[in-house]
């Protein structure tokens, strides 16, 4: 029984540790979309920012040429609309950008006087190297929370086996030996004519005694306690080789969709760039074409609103790619189980 004992201890140690190295895979996630979410906003409030200086620019035009008696009343008054528009989505984009500052900063823990930044322009990270089968079978393999069940399961079973060995009968030698020494003293008095003398001699005792025998212990009615308790352990024990089937496809199926969520939008990114390079030049030959007199301010604003979209849509598709280069690392990334060892950084897949 203590060696089951021990064992028990061991596997439930092994599955504390297997849940710390899981804990670690999801605070990365939780960290990486954090700080891409900020990356994010910061480029969407720099995007908004000169979509805003560029709508004063277009409105102080379209108000000289208005003075000018060369575009009509309407178009002073819709590049007004499109300026104050503008205005308020940088405030948003602001508001978005403060707020996920104080996500990151209450994730990992800062002071509140303590303000972080994402100092990096949105940078793409490097593809995904695994096709969809490598990457499933790397994500099984060494998997913490995988390797957590096992060891829980690994606990209950011997728990069991523990709880199964008290009913039955042990038998145990035993010996026992002993060794005493003692000091006694037993004072003399003689007496010889008016003067007396004594005599306070030491006598040292010693003594030994060993003894031998077997003890038997049987516990031949518990009520059934000890029954029970067994069933209990090997049913929780079946419970957790259902969990670790639940947790595969689980893994399977965030894998899955984040494989698929990071090909399509690397597809995505190549679109976004060709919609911004449209987008700009359309932006170029229109505005021209309205300085001429040759387009109305219609066509600009569409155009300023395609770039806007373009741009942003671009930002977009690069943190996607990001983010779910980062749930992939979710499940594969290794990971050290012990607390003292940290994280080494750059988080990608060696």
């Amino acid at each position: 029984q203590s060696r089951s004992a021990l064992g028990q201890f061991g596997a439930s140690l092994g599955e504390a540790r297997q849940r710390y190295a899981n804990r670690v895979r999801q605070l990365q996630l939780e960290v990486s979309e954090a700080y891409y979410g900020l990356q994010l906003a910061d480029q969407l409030w720099r995007i908004r920012q000169a979509v805003t200086l560029n709508d004063t620019v277009v409105r102080d035009q379209v108000a000289a040429l208005k003075a000018s008696g060369l575009v009509p009343r309407v178009d002073l008054l819709r590049a007004e609309a499109d300026l104050q528009q503008g205005r308020f989505r940088l405030s948003q984009a602001d508001a978005q950008r403060l707020s996920r500052q104080r996500q990151l900063s209450n994730l990992i823990n800062v002071p509140f006087d303590v303000t972080l930044v994402a100092p990096e322009a949105i940078r793409l990270l490097p593809p995904w190297p695994l096709d969809l089968q490598q990457t499933l079978i790397r994500g099984w393999t060494q998997n913490p929370q995988l390797l957590a069940l096992q060891q829980a399961r690994q606990a209950l079973l011997l728990q069991a086996d523990r709880q199964a060995a008290s009913l039955l009968p042990s038998l145990r030698l035993f010996a026992q030996a002993g060794v005493a020494d003692g000091l006694a003293t037993r004072p003399v008095v003689k007496l010889e004519g008016c003067c007396s003398e004594s005599v306070i001699p030491q006598v040292n005792t010693g003594s030994a005694d060993w003894a031998a025998g077997v003890s038997l212990n049987w516990k031949l009615f518990d009520g059934g306690v000890s029954a029970g308790q067994v069933s209990a352990s090997r049913a929780a024990a079946q419970r957790t080789e259902q969990a670790s089937a639940r947790e595969r496809n689980a893994i399977r199926q965030r894998l899955e969709s984040a494989y698929f969520d990071h090909t399509a939008s690397l597809d995505q990114i190549l679109a976004a760039r060709a919609a911004y390079r449209a987008a700009r030049e359309a932006f170029r030959d229109v505005r021209a074409r309205y300085q001429l007199g040759l387009a109305d301010y219609t066509d600009v604003s569409d155009t300023i609103r395609r770039l806007t979209e373009a741009m942003e849509a671009r930002a977009e598709a690069v943190t996607l790619a990001n983010v779910s280069y980062a749930r992939l690392l979710r499940e594969l990334l290794p990971v050290s189980d012990r607390p003292d060892q940290s994280v080494v950084l750059p988080l990608v897949l060696p």
